[in-house]
């Protein structure tokens, strides 16, 4: 549990065995981003603009499959879910740079939301 309870956050880290396939959903956005007219600037989401549904990137919906699974798994375990689905574009990718550092605070349209972060910790500095 992270923070106050009552908010229903938790944190969970990947296994060790599903870390390597991080490195492949990046490599393979990146390639994809680089073949849109736009790169990664896309209207997938009104806030965000820089999101790319991983089910349009067959190399990257491929990896991440072992990790959505487990994510799933515990997502169902820690609300008491007996099914979860997902929507049509999810996974999907946000990339953050130095010109689109984020949204304001909103309420996006799901009952439950993970984050997954893909940059190493030497990225960046800063953040939170």
């Amino acid at each position: 549990m992270v923070g106050d309870e009552r908010l229903g956050i938790y944190r969970i880290s990947l296994p060790m065995h599903l870390m390597h396939l991080l490195d492949t959903i990046v490599l393979a956005c990146e390639a994809h981003a680089a073949t849109l007219p736009n790169g990664w600037w896309t209207d997938l989401y009104s806030l965000t603009k820089q999101d790319l549904a991983l089910p349009n990137i067959p190399e990257a919906f491929a990896a991440a499959a072992a990790i959505t699974s487990y994510i799933k798994k515990w997502m169902m375990y820690l609300w008491r879910a007996s099914s979860l689905h997902l929507d049509w574009n999810q996974p999907h990718v946000l990339r953050y740079d130095s010109e689109h550092v984020g949204v304001e605070i909103h309420h996006d349209r799901c009952d439950i939301t993970a984050n997954l972060c893909l940059s190493r910790n030497t990225s960046y500095v800063g953040g939170g």
